[in-house]
């Protein structure tokens, strides 16, 4: 069997194999941090392409966020999934609460080439998309509306009409955050792990100030607040 073939086709098996395993780890609060430092580069990444940034007046006026890497690899296999943190901001502080660990997957058999991965800002709106949170599954853009941001920093016209506006980096265009016919989900092993609680809710977490904040959290509330403040 000529070789060169066999690693194609062997490559794509391994990397399936290695991203199982690590859905299997053990959290703990180390692997929790890193979460949300990669969150916080998610976020960074979509703030720093002109097309899918997000003006500071929009994040002024949402009510909860999401932040979101979503994938899909493969050259036969194809694994899809994603992985991210979602936060409440007080209406009354203003201040943010906790996180809460975002995750999915599915694994699928096809023909599937190359691999995709796409770093996504989810602005929730209004009482009726911060309530999508608190279901054991949820899917953007079925369970409430959503809408595709301004483009290119422009000043964003579904702000205030839409209760789920969404960002990306790649070009700024909404293309199916439900993760190819998938769902979202809380995580529930990491938040028990992050927030020292074996049954921990999320609307503990987000609504009742339940949950805790290490530095990586902090960091990526202070990222925010940077960004909502700032002058863009």
């Amino acid at each position: 069997m000529n070789i060169s073939i066999s690693l194609k086709y062997l490559f794509p098996i391994i990397i399936t194999l290695i991203l199982i395993a690590n859905s299997a780890e053990a959290y703990n609060e180390k692997i929790l941090d890193a979460r949300l430092e990669r969150a916080s580069k998610h976020f960074n990444s979509v703030m720093s392409t002109s097309q899918s940034r997000i003006l500071s007046d929009s994040l002024r006026q949402a009510r909860g966020i999401i932040i979101l890497r979503a994938f899909k690899v493969g050259y036969i296999v194809a694994v899809k999934g994603a992985e991210g943190v979602a936060l409440v901001r007080d209406e009354v502080t203003g201040s943010w609460s906790a996180p809460v660990f975002i995750t999915s997957g599915e694994g699928s058999i096809g023909l599937q080439a190359g691999g995709k991965r796409t770093d996504s800002v989810i602005l929730l709106m209004n009482e009726q998309s911060l309530s999508i949170l608190d279901k054991s599954r949820f899917q953007i853009g079925l369970d409430v509306a959503a809408s595709a941001g301004g483009f290119g920093g422009e000043a964003d016209t579904t702000i205030g009409r839409a209760p789920i506006v969404v960002y990306n980096n790649v070009d700024g265009i909404f293309a199916g955050i439900s993760i190819d016919g998938g769902y979202l989900k809380s995580d529930k092993r990491a938040n028990a792990t992050y927030h020292n609680k074996r049954k921990i809710k999320v609307r503990e977490i987000l609504f009742e100030d339940k949950g805790r904040k290490t530095q990586a959290a902090r960091d990526l509330i202070n990222l925010i607040e940077k960004n909502t403040i700032a002058d863009n």
